[in-house]
Parts: structure tokens; sequence; C-alpha cells
């Protein structure tokens, strides 16, 4: 994930987002993780601390996490506060909300989508004439 770059964002940034986290618990709030929490996120969507994911046996790990997933491969969560409307100017709280990165992406997902496909049009010297 790449840093923030504030100079893109409102100049009280910091304080919005201190403003939302504390509405929010401290937690995403989509999936509930706290933020800073350390572990890994199984197929059933719960959060395992790396205690839980140590203590289980194989045929746990491989039905939560995979087979081919190293489960002990923990994750840092560090909560980012999303524009539910994609305009990073509009710093309503209705249009603010505290998300885990899985969930930010997730919301994302579409428009990262729409913008490498202009990135590798653009590359290519190709244009969509149906857009």
């Amino acid at each position: 994930m790449t840093p923030i770059n504030y100079k893109l964002y409102h100049p009280a940034w910091k304080e919005i987002r201190s403003r939302i986290l504390e509405r929010a618990g401290n937690r995403c709030e989509q999936c509930g993780v706290p933020n800073y929490f350390v572990g890994k996120k199984g197929s059933n969507g719960k959060w395992y601390t790396e205690d839980e994911v140590h203590s289980m046996n194989s045929t746990d790990g491989d039905h939560l996490f995979g087979h081919y997933d190293n489960p002990f491969k923990m994750v840092r969560i560090v909560l980012t506060i999303a524009h539910l409307n994609h305009d990073i100017s509009d710093n309503r709280d209705e249009n603010l909300k505290a998300l885990c990165q899985a969930d930010h992406l997730a919301l994302d997902r579409d428009l990262h989508t729409a913008n490498a496909k202009k990135t590798r049009e653009k590359k290519m010297g190709t244009i969509n004439m149906f857009s």
C-alpha cells in the first residue's frame, strides 16, 4: 500500500481521520477488526490472533487459510479512512468510513480496475472508442 500524499487532502485531514476513528471505536466499520491488530483473516471472515493461529491443527488451518497459504504469515491492520463516493474533497462524516486495508480495497476495486485499464491503454497507445 502506498503512503498517503497529504498534499491531496484537506489540511485538517489528520484531525478528520482521528474523529472518524473515534466514531468507529477504532475498529473497521465493515468487519470490526481493531486498529493495529496483528493476526490473520480466515476464509470465514473472522480474524485470528497469532496465538490462535499457532494453536490450530493443520486441518483447521488448511480449512481457514487455504492449503497453500502460509498460516503463520501475520498482517498488521492499520485502519484507513475511505471516501465512500471516491471524492477526497468531500469530508462529510456520512461520506467517510474507517476501514481495514482489505475492506477499503474491496470498496475501491472497480475504481482501481478502471484506472489500471486506462494506464495499460495509455502505455499501449490505444484508446477505447466505446467508453
